[in-house]
């Protein structure tokens, strides 16, 4: 069961009766007429929950989803919105959540599941990109995904936890990018329940039952090291071959400290489908060391694409400012 309030009203779907949901007597959810409920039933698919966006309160079913708003009627005051309509419904209702006026949601209809959903006021789109979607469709279940979003530097984030599966993506809403969390030890991230109280970010960890901040200045996870990875896009000049004469990386540079006090960045690649190389590492700066400039001189030829994979696993900030390359294809350099 979902429980939203919306414009003075407790809202919740019935689990026991298929496209049901109640709505409370005026500001308090103990007073309740078993006769204060409408029906979902543009689309004959089960109910799955309530998701409130702003005034519009969305009702996803596992197939379709409806919009409904406040119009004011005396008799329920909720109706459907005309307009307010998906074919995509829900194959895990505990993915619902909102965020920033957006709703989002793990989908699911006649013709699939898998995908992720972003509703903007009315309209309905699909965020995760053909990768991410192929990834969920792979899991043997979905149904179990919960989610939660929080904001911090100007950024707001959208969490999707599979657990039984093991994994964690997050979406980036600013940047319109995915990138993935996980615990050590396990392929997806044990937290959930967020709530910002206290000026903290606080989440629930199910396996323990604890509580734990989310800080973006701390670069341990309950102790355990964090392992920040990024990867490029895949280079290749067509059918010529890249010399790949230097690599740099623009860094905050000096953040070592009294713990780590030489801080490394590792940087590898590979080939087309072939072995990754070895790490090679370089110092990101000692305490107060400025002016560092990382670069890796004479990284080889490819006669294939390449891709590169940095690694800061080290408890420091791991600022990525810029990244280039001087390369040469046949024999003009660019």
């Amino acid at each position: 069961t979902h429980v939203e309030f919306m414009d003075g009203f407790f809202l919740w779907n019935d689990p026991n009766n298929s496209g049901r949901f109640f709505k409370s007597k005026g500001y308090d959810g103990t007073d309740i007429d078993a006769l204060d409920f409408a029906t979902a039933e543009r689309s004959p698919d089960e109910l799955e929950g309530i998701l409130k966006v702003d005034r519009i309160a969305w009702l996803v079913g596992k197939d379709t989803a409806e919009a409904w708003h406040n119009s004011g009627a005396a008799d329920f005051p909720y109706e459907p919105i005309p307009s307010g309509f998906s074919e995509w419904g829900t194959a895990a209702k505990y993915s619902l959540t909102e965020a920033s006026g957006l709703a989002f949601w793990v989908s699911q209809n006649e013709e699939g599941n898998g995908m992720i959903i972003m509703a903007a006021g009315l309209q309905v789109q699909v965020i995760s990109t053909p990768e991410i979607a192929a990834e969920i469709e792979a899991l043997d279940t979905i149904s179990d995904c919960y989610s939660f979003t929080y904001q911090v530097y100007q950024h707001t984030f959208v969490v999707f936890t599979f657990p039984s599966c093991g994994m964690t993506i997050v979406y980036d809403i600013n940047e319109k990018k995915w990138h993935t969390w996980h615990s050590k030890g396990l392929c997806y991230h044990r937290s959930t329940g967020h709530t910002f109280i206290y000026d903290k970010h606080l989440v629930g960890d199910p396996e323990t039952g604890r509580i734990y901040e989310l800080d973006y200045e701390t670069y341990t996870d309950n102790g355990d090291l964090i392992t920040r990875i990024r990867r490029s896009a895949s280079f290749h000049a067509e059918e010529r071959g890249i010399d790949w004469e230097d690599i740099g990386i623009d860094i905050k540079e000096g953040v070592g400290d009294a713990t780590t006090p030489d801080p490394q960045l590792h940087l590898r690649w590979r080939d087309g489908n072939g072995p990754w190389s070895n790490y090679h590492s370089r110092s990101m700066g000692k305490v107060g060391e400025r002016n560092k400039k990382l670069h890796w001189h004479q990284v080889g030829f490819t006669d294939s694409s390449r891709v590169y994979e940095i690694v800061v696993s080290d408890p420091v900030p791991a600022v990525l400012l810029d990244g280039y390359a001087n390369i040469k294809t046949d024999d003009k350099a660019m």
